[in-house]
Formats: structure tokens, C-alpha cells, sequence
């Protein structure tokens, strides 16, 4: 609610309904100003914005390279109060993990599938080379007429290839190595489905322990939404009382 943001838990019509909790809240204070939530939520807007440009000042005034006394604006509590709520807070539990500002949309997480294969490479076609004719200028008066040709006979006979002869005892050794090749290749798709389906295991245990884990981030997520809400009303509360 703090910094604006819609998930599928915190709607448009949960922010709107909070708001006007606020500002109902705000409006029966005697002498505060008559707003509706839209104006309150500018409000909130407005002052969250001045602190953090004090907040971007101070820090670029501390990283200033020119030498001498950096000029600080001065933080109030209020203004440190804010800084406390629109900055990444530590997850209840374990103080080292901040909470980044990440939405998590679990509306479709029972339909993800899970592949455990490679992913496959398309071979791209390889053209063949195209021949080019280059047109040559003739600058040479060469004749015209066909120049005489003569036919060599070779002495040499040309020799018909001979079949070669396979014994049985080849032959079977032959179909005994496919063989052997064979099993070979039936035993390397089948350790190759064995580590497929192992991976696909493992995947799907670690989705099962993701899921709880994300159904308690939603829970500590929800937890701490109240509590910023809580906090907001008190800043607003006591800034216009």
C-alpha cells in the first residue's frame, strides 16, 4: 500500500476501500481539512515524495567531491518515521533478507509445466555458392577459326573391378559388432530416459517445497501491508491533528 503497487491480493478495490477507511478517519478530526480519499492518498503522495528528495539530497551532498562541510537538510521524526516504512524492511524471521518490491502472481502456478530435456538446435540451411559471370572486354584480334584438335588413344585398358569375396565367418563377425553396436545404443536411451525422469523428479519435489515457501512469503507479505497500513494512518493522524 506504501508504495502504490497492485498484486492479486492487494486490488484496486482493497486500496480504495483502505483509503477511505483513512480518510473517513481523517475527516472526523474537528478542524482537519474535508478531503475525499483521492486528495488524502495525493496527500500521502506528496509527503512521501519531500522526504524522499531531503533523503536523495543529504545523499548527494555526502558524496559531493568538492571539499568542505556537507550541507545537511534536517530530518524530523516524522520524516524518519516515513523513511522507516516506504524503505525495504528485513522479513520476519530472518533479519538479513530484505524485502525487495517484487509482485508474485500465483494466480496460474498449477499450470507450469516443467521440462527437464535440453533444449533442441535447429540447423540453419547452407546455401550453395552461386557462380558469377564476369563479361571480359576482348582487347585482343585473336582468330575466329576453330584451332585443330587431335584424339590420344591410350594403350591401357581400363580394368573392371573384381567382387570381392565375404567369407561366413566375416559376415558373422560383422553382424555380431552391429549387434554389440546396437545394444550399446539401446543401453545408452535407456540411462538417457533413467537421468530424464530422475531430473523430472527432482523438479517436481523442488516445486512442491517452492510452493510452500512462496505461500509463506504471501503470508508475511499480507502481514506486514497491514502493518504499513497501520502506520500510514497514524503519520496522517498525526500530522493533520
Amino acid at each position: 500500500m506504501y508504495s502504490g503497487k497492485l498484486t492479486n491480493r492487494f486490488t484496486m478495490e482493497t486500496s480504495r476501500a483502505l483509503w477511505e477507511e483513512i480518510s473517513n478517519l481523517l475527516n472526523s478530526i474537528p478542524g482537519a481539512p474535508a478531503k475525499d480519499f483521492r486528495q488524502w492518498r495525493k496527500t500521502w503522495t506528496d509527503i512521501k515524495k519531500n522526504t524522499k528528495s531531503k533523503l536523495t539530497t543529504n545523499r548527494q551532498e555526502l558524496n559531493a567531491t568538492g571539499g568542505g562541510v556537507p550541507d545537511m537538510l534536517q530530518l524530523t521524526d516524522m520524516d524518519n518515521k516515513i523513511l522507516q516504512i516506504v524503505t525495504p524492511t528485513a522479513l520476519v524471521g530472518d533479519a538479513r533478507i530484505l524485502q525487495p518490491n517484487v509482485i508474485f502472481d500465483f494466480s496460474n502456478s498449477h499450470n507450469i509445466q516443467r521440462n527437464g530435456a535440453l533444449p533442441s538446435v535447429k540447423e540453419s540451411e547452407v546455401e550453395g555458392e552461386h557462380e558469377v559471370e564476369e563479361e571480359v572486354e576482348d582487347d585482343h584480334n585473336y582468330s575466329q577459326f576453330p584451332l585443330p584438335t587431335a584424339t590420344v588413344i591410350s594403350g591401357e585398358e581400363k580394368e573392371t573391378p573384381k567382387k570381392k569375396y565375404i567369407s561366413k565367418t566375416t559376415r558373422l563377425s560383422k553382424s555380431l559388432e552391429h549387434g554389440a553396436k546396437l545394444l550399446e545404443t539401446s543401453q545408452n536411451k535407456v540411462s538417457v530416459k533413467s537421468n530424464y525422469y530422475e531430473r523430472k523428479l527432482a523438479i517436481l519435489e523442488r516445486d512442491s517445497k517452492n510452493n510452500e515457501w512462496f505461500q509463506k512469503k504471501q503470508v508475511a507479505i499480507g502481514e506486514q501491508t497491514l502493518k504499513e497500513f497501520t502506520e500510514i494512518k497514524e503519520i496522517l493522524l498525526k500530522k493533520f491533528c
